[in-house]
């Protein structure tokens, strides 16, 4: 079973199988029964509503949830256990980064599984879309949605998914291309003839924000359809083919409807709606039908016919309001809610068979018939020909779908922002027309701002009398209320509180249970924590009694446990009696069974009064009755609850009028909306059993229980029924004078109110029937058009007014610029929005700007979407700018941020207001000629370490500052300048290794010359900076110098390095002749010990020479030396012997090793770290001076790998680890074999090999040429060179081609391609292709009669796309680059071109396939030199192993 809204594709909101019993609810035994709290704990967020499913592999119910963080979780339903997890980004799929895009911030952190997933329960399939990157690159233009289908049960792939749809055209129109990072997958998912469609918006109208509808296959995942909202003739034609990607070629009509589904009847149709549109619309003030094709779908619902064949989808109806360029100018997104397609068993009438309902932005409820949703301007006037207009009060925004209700005569539910939860009776009009009419509220307002959910209602087994209207409020949590109102009101249920949900959240719902996911990182269950101890009758339905009789009924009970008394009733409406003498006494034993009578009593009740304040009003009457117990078991409840309704009836007729009071939405004179006033409808019933006759009706604005009041009998002018004095409340559906309504009808009527001239009114009218009389009272106000006036705050205290934006249509971005500041430091600056109209101003978007340094200060509540203002008030908004310390001799940080605001009034404009903050820090030191400090900060670093400085020579002074001690830097010609313990200054051209960097904070001295300065902290730590000319921390790349510091030489004289000894003062490894001294150096040691086998040295100043090595004396990886002459039971050991892997002659002297592997082997070592650079003694190192030269290329693959580029590697931190080996006779191939069960390998020194998985983030292609030390085993080639790897890669890596000289590929005469002169266009042979997946996509012309080879070049070439295509029927397509499995080398480029049947125009699902090849004996002096970066974008369709340059870039080769 599926247990979610979702599973009902008509999103109705009414769930009946669920057995939520509100006697259970409102007993107070209901409660949290478990949590579950995510690994990652607050920082995950769930914006996907849980699924709750039970899979018919395990018959166990389970919770799904999804997360922001593509992360899923599968629960037991009942205990919550974690049965299953699931992280995507393990697969590479991590989630997107909001970060990415700039300024909008609707979700936070990340963005991952937004949509809520479907489940196909004939499979225990879950479907869902996922947001991620095209690969490890970020930036919204890499980001991606993939389709998955994964198992219920193990959250594992199904085969053949994911899939992606990145750079998919859209099916009505080519030039609309499908990019993933621009777009956002807000809709829940719905199954439709085994498709699954989802809709897909902007990012707070960012980028073009097309509105796409895309279905996939649910066994292939094949996609079936891909239709974007804005396309084709009249819509905005894309520019280039980077702005039809990112930003125009759009025009919005997003599809995101508060996260609700596209729904369906199942009829091979879907409905959805959309949002604003931003290049206006098509039909520009002229009435068009539904059926005729609409190609800018803002502001409409859109009914898609769903082809069974292909499923491909087409527009089959659509609805557009009358004002909808008035809604795109004001923000009021028509497509905010959803489209609820109502029970056709109860609501219908007058011919429609199937009522759909949505409600938006713009606070206005549209009813319509579903089967002809009313196309655009066919209403009289050239008003909405649909069957209803409900407005909301104080035209309150709404963000999902209604609700509704089918039993007890039909209702409908609607949550405005900071509005009640508004509830509709259904009826009919006179004319047996539907017609929803107010008749309720709840006591409880919606929160103030954006996030209050679609209505859900259940029923206890599907039984009327049980149904319980669910509301999930942001602030507020989940709310819950008996779905029938009484007396006008919603009587609410006690619920448990639910913390910390998220925006436009429904509860999912289990057997008695419900869930809420949280933006917490938490999955709550809440239910009944202990059973009941007994089963009975219920609920109790007594049906129909009429008032001043009773009914009586017998309920029986069975005993689950063992009962020790029962103790007596409790009820909570005297019109449900029981008697406590009824009870069995005594103990009762499991399994026992008693019965008691339970009554109906009306006989207190009379009938009196009007219907405003009525003694009884016959209807349902509902309530509960608790058995107490004593039971002494655990986990079974001390009470027993039971359901009872039913129904009191009048015998005479009865008149009642819902709702007491009909309160219009108020007319803005001169509005658009003010052609037609306000709409509102309200309900005659008699709900007597004997038929009623009208006799009379009247109006009176006098106290209507006052013997003075005057009442004034109802006229009609011109069809209209006066419902006051000067006739501003009106009616065109009035009962007439004897007309009779029968026993338990209705009659809906329908009334306006509308005035030119401003004011409040109101008015009673009075209904005399042959029972008795009732009244209701109008009410409505007529104001003048809201007025904004937007401000920012100034230092001074006044107020600077920001301009209303000159094009409405693309908006305005005024800047706002704090104060420059150096740091530590706070500003505020307000906004100020104030209403000078008549009428209410409303906040219709907001997106207020965030950060640490750079933010609204309450974003949550400032300028909140939704907000109203009264006339003559006005609303604040604060930005603060906080910024951090400035660091000295930095770069100004420049903070920017955006505020994007919009209102109801319609000449204010999308207004993207620009906060800028910059932060200047103090120059010190040396400048460059521009003025700016060539010393910059690298940060505070970790020095002296085993005794060894970061940077050697040491300048004091006690006035230092940083610039005095960069100065000195200068002079010497060194790179790096650092200050310690506040009048220390250490200079040199040493790199710091990243390991020894700390936090700017552990540097806190004030410097001796200068308290504001900083240099160096505590334990040791400098304060470092370096010459921004010479060294380029980015890449670790420094001019003049290695940066290496202290090396250990390979060779000394005639001695060659041996590697790193253990070594002790008991038994010492050299043991011949000895010496000490502070000048002690390698060359010294050499000096002394010529004549020996070995010299090593030790502790910085001991030198030690001997024959030969002690036995015990054991090998040490190299950084227990240090790569320096010191350290403690550490010998850094030199030979002139014979070592293992040399050509040196024979020595009898031999190195002892942790490997006993033979001098002819390699040491391989596989571990999570890395050996140092030459901790082996398999081979030895070749002097820079003696190195011999490369003789041959870099080969662009070895085995399975492909040449990556030369990369920077460390000793501290290697850049591949997983395996390594060295060798003497190390090559490419030896290194490749070594390597093959890892993803890369690279080769280091002539002779060591690593092996990884992934490269280490400090790691970054070299800039210099430092890979230029030849393999030992084969000289021709490159093997790495000084802290540089030559690094390849089993990924995919196209190469720029090294060859010499220039091969230019010239087209053969007896090509089809071929023209009669050599033009800059190369043909490259037959490539297959589909309609579904263009092998080229950018920009496409069709010219059915006149279509050439020659047309298709010069109209990609007028693009600036590098690659043509040609098609049968006479279709150019022109791209980037190839994708979507397009490849050459087909057959089938049979067709002739329509222009010219010499040549060949491809062929079915074939494209001739071309690109440009330029030639030239000369380089325009115009053209500037880019770096090779720029050109490294387009494969070659020929060689796909070599780079082809890029759109705009030339990839330039000479001889």
């Amino acid at each position: 079973m599926c247990l979610r809204v979702v599973c009902h594709p008509a999103q109705a909101g009414y769930l009946p199988n669920h057995n939520m019993d509100p006697s259970i609810i409102s007993s107070g035994g209901f409660g949290r029964i478990w949590t579950y709290s995510t690994p990652t704990g607050a920082s995950e967020q769930f914006y996907a509503k849980p699924l709750v499913f039970t899979p018919l592999t395990t018959g166990r119910q389970i919770v799904l949830s999804f997360s922001e963080q593509n992360r899923i979780y599968a629960l037991d339903a009942v205990n919550g256990t974690l049965l299953a997890t699931r992280d995507l980004a393990l697969d590479g799929e991590g989630p997107f980064a909001v970060s990415d895009l700039g300024q909008c911030n609707d979700i936070s952190g990340t963005i991952g599984v937004t949509g809520t997933p479907v489940i196909d329960p004939a499979t225990d399939t879950v479907y869902f879309w996922a947001k991620s990157y095209i690969s490890t690159v970020k930036g919204f233009q890499n980001g991606a949605y993939r389709f998955h289908a994964i198992d219920a049960v193990t959250l594992q792939e199904k085969a053949g998914f994911p899939k992606s749809i990145q750079g998919t055209p859209a099916d009505n129109d080519v030039s609309r291309i499908f990019i993933g990072g621009t777009v956002l997958q807000r809709p829940a998912l719905n199954i439709v003839n085994g498709i699954v469609f989802a809709g897909f918006g902007g990012h707070c109208d960012q980028y073009n924000f097309t509105g796409w509808v895309v279905g996939m296959q649910t066994n292939t995942g094949k996609l079936m359809t891909a239709f974007a909202t804005v396309g084709g003739p009249g819509s905005p034609a894309p520019a280039t083919a980077q702005d039809v990607t990112y930003n125009s070629g759009g025009g919005g009509a997003a599809i995101w409807m508060g996260g609700s589904a596209i729904a369906s009847d199942q009829a091979g149709r879907i409905f959805f709606a959309t949002g604003n549109g931003q290049k206006g619309g098509q039909n520009q003030g002229q009435p068009a039908s539904g059926r005729l094709k609409l190609n800018t779908m803002n502001e409409a619902v859109v009914n898609m016919a769903v082809n069974p064949s292909t499923g491909l989808v087409t527009q089959s109806d659509y609805f557009e309001p009358y004002t909808y360029s008035a809604l795109d100018n004001a923000d009021r997104d028509l497509g905010s809610g959803g489209i609820a397609l109502l029970d056709p068993n109860t609501f219908n009438g007058n011919g429609v068979s199937r009522i759909a309902v949505t409600v938006g932005k713009n606070g206005v409820c549209y009813v319509f018939n579903a089967d002809n949703l009313g196309g655009y301007k066919l209403g009289t006037g050239g008003t909405d020909a649909i069957l209803q207009t409900i407005t909301m009060p104080g035209s309150g925004p709404v963000f999902g779908n209604p609700g509704s209700y089918p039993l007890e005569g039909g209702y409908m539910y609607i949550t405005p922002v900071g509005y009640p939860t508004l509830v509709y009776s259904y009826g009919k009009t006179s004319t047996g027309s539907p017609a929803f009419t107010l008749v309720a509220q709840s006591a409880d307002i919606s929160a103030g701002r954006v996030g209050t959910g679609s209505a859900t209602i259940t029923t206890y087994k599907g039984q009327p009398g049980t149904a319980i209207l669910w509301v999930v409020d942001p602030d507020a949590g989940l709310r819950a209320y008996n779905a029938v109102p009484s007396n006008g009101q919603l009587t609410k249920l006690p619920l448990p509180p639910t913390p910390s949900v998220s925006k436009f959240q429904r509860p999912a719902f289990g057997d008695g249970r419900y869930y809420m996911s949280t933006s917490n990182g938490k999955i709550l269950a809440y239910g009944s924590p202990v059973a009941l101890p007994m089963t009975c009758d219920s609920p109790l339905d007594f049906g129909q009694a009429p008032i001043g009789n009773t009914k009586t009924l017998i309920v029986t009970c069975k005993t689950n446990i063992a009962i020790t008394s029962l103790n007596g009733f409790a009820t909570n409406k005297p019109v449900f009696q029981v008697s406590n003498s009824s009870l069995p006494t005594g103990p009762l034993a499991l399994g026992a069974t008693f019965s008691f009578p339970v009554t109906f009593n009306l006989t207190a009740l009379i009938l009196t009064g009007s219907t405003s304040s009525p003694s009884v009003t016959p209807g349902v009457q509902t309530s509960s009755v608790w058995i107490s117990t004593t039971n002494g078991n655990v986990g079974f409840a001390p009470q027993q609850p039971i359901s009872l309704t039913g129904t009191a009836i009048s015998a005479a007729p009865f008149i009642t009028v819902n709702p007491l009071q009909i309160d219009f939405a108020g007319v803005v004179v001169g509005s658009a909306a003010a052609e037609t006033g306000s709409d509102a409808t309200f309900i005659l019933s008699n709900v007597g059993l004997s038929d009623m006759t009208i006799l009379g009706m009247a109006w009176t604005s006098d106290a209507v229980n006052s013997d003075a009041a005057v009442f004034h009998n109802l006229t009609t002018v011109n069809g209209k029924t006066l419902l006051d004095g000067p006739g501003y409340f009106t009616s065109t559906s009035m009962p007439s004078i004897g007309q009779v309504i029968p026993a338990g009808g209705t009659m809906t009527i329908n009334a306006n109110f509308n005035t030119n001239v401003t004011g409040t009114y109101s008015s009673i009218v009075k209904f005399y029937t042959n029972g008795n009389t009732a009244y209701t009272l109008f009410t409505g106000s007529a104001a003048t058009n809201p007025v904004a006036l937007l401000e920012y705050s100034t230092n001074e205290g006044g107020w600077n007014t920001i301009a209303h934006c000159a094009n409405l249509v693309t908006g305005c971005v005024p800047q706002i610029n704090f104060a420059p500041s150096g740091g530590l430091t706070a500003q505020t600056i307000q906004l100020r929005l104030t209403n000078n109209g008549g009428s209410v101003l409303t906040v219709t978007k907001s997106k207020p700007l965030e950060g640490a340094e750079l933010g609204a200060t309450n974003p949550s509540t400032d300028f909140f979407e939704g907000q109203t203002i009264m006339p003559g008030k006005s609303a604040l908004a604060s930005v603060l700018f906080s910024p951090g310390a400035a660091i000295l001799n930095a770069d100004n940080i420049v903070y920017s941020g955006a505020w994007t605001l919009n209102t109801d009034d319609q000449t204010f404009g999308v207004h993207v207001i620009t906060f800028n903050g910059i932060v200047t820090s103090k120059k010190t030191g040396p400048l460059t000629s521009t003025g700016q400090s060539l010393y910059k900060y690298l940060g505070c670093y970790q020095d002296y370490i085993n005794n060894v400085r970061l940077e050697p020579k040491q300048i004091n002074n006690v006035s230092l500052t940083n610039g005095w001690c960069q100065s000195q830097a200068l002079s010497a010609g060194v790179v790096f300048a650092g200050t310690e313990y506040m009048t220390e200054c250490w200079i040199g051209n040493v790199i710091p290794g990243t390991t020894l960097k700390g936090l700017d904070s552990q540097c806190g001295y004030n410097c001796g010359g200068d308290s504001t300065q900083v240099c160096g902290g505590v334990n040791g730590f400098i304060s470092l900076y370096y010459d921004s000319s010479r060294y380029f921390p980015q890449n670790g790349t420094i001019l003049g110098t290695s940066g290496l510091g202290p090396q250990r030489p390979n060779t000394i004289g005639a001695y060659n390095y041996a590697g790193c000894y253990s070594d002790s003062q008991v038994a010492r490894s050299l043991i011949g002749k000895q010496t000490a001294g502070a000048t002690i150096s390698l060359d010294t040691c050499a000096a002394f010990c010529s004549g020996y086998n070995f010299f090593g040295v030790e502790y910085a100043n001991e030198c030690y020479c001997s024959n030969t090595l002690a036995a015990t004396s054991l090998l040490k990886p190299d950084a227990d030396c240090n790569g320096r002459c010191k350290m403690p039971s550490g010998l850094t050991l030199y030979s002139n012997a014979t070592l293992p892997g040399s050509s040196a002659s024979s020595s009898s002297s031999v190195l002892p090793s942790t490997s006993s592997a033979s001098s002819t082997s390699a040491t391989i070592l596989t571990s999570s770290s890395s050996p140092s650079l030459t901790a082996q003694t398999s081979s030895s190192r070749t002097s820079t001076s003696a190195r011999p030269t490369v003789t041959g290329p870099i080969p662009a693959y070895i085995d399975d790998f492909n040449y990556l580029y030369c990369a920077t590697d460390a000793n501290e931190d290697r850049t591949l680890v997983g395996k390594y080996m060295a060798s003497g006779t190390m090559t490419l191939d030896i290194c490749a074999s070594t390597c093959s069960e890892y993803r890369y390998f690279g080769v280091e020194y002539g002779f060591e090999c690593f092996c990884g998985d992934t490269l280490t983030a400090t790691s970054s292609k070299a800039t210099d040429d430092r890979c230029n030390y030849p393999c030992p085993g084969n000289t021709a080639e490159t093997c790495g060179g000084l802290s540089g790897l030559t690094l390849y890669t089993k990924d995919f890596v196209p190469v720029v081609s090294i060859s010499s000289t220039l091969v230019v590929a010239t087209t053969s005469s007896s090509s089809p391609w071929a023209t009669a002169s050599p033009d800059a266009w190369d043909y490259l042979g037959c490539m297959n292709d589909t309609t579904t997946a263009r092998a080229i996509s950018g920009a496409s012309l069709t010219n059915t009669t006149a279509m050439t080879v020659d047309m298709c070049k010069d109209f990609c070439e007028s693009k600036n796309y590098p690659l043509a295509g040609l098609e049968n029927l006479g279709v150019c397509f022109c791209g980037l680059a190839v994708k979507n499995g397009g490849a050459l080398g087909q057959t089938g480029c049979t067709s002739a071109c329509p222009g010219d049947k010499t040549q060949l125009c491809g062929g079915s699902k074939r494209l001739n396939f071309g690109t440009q090849c330029y030639c030239s004996n000369t380089i325009s002096a115009a053209a500037p030199v880019v770096d090779d970066s720029e050109c490294q974008v387009l494969v070659c369709p020929g060689n796909k192993l070599q780079y082809c340059s890029a759109g705009k870039r030339l990839q330039v080769y000479s001889s």
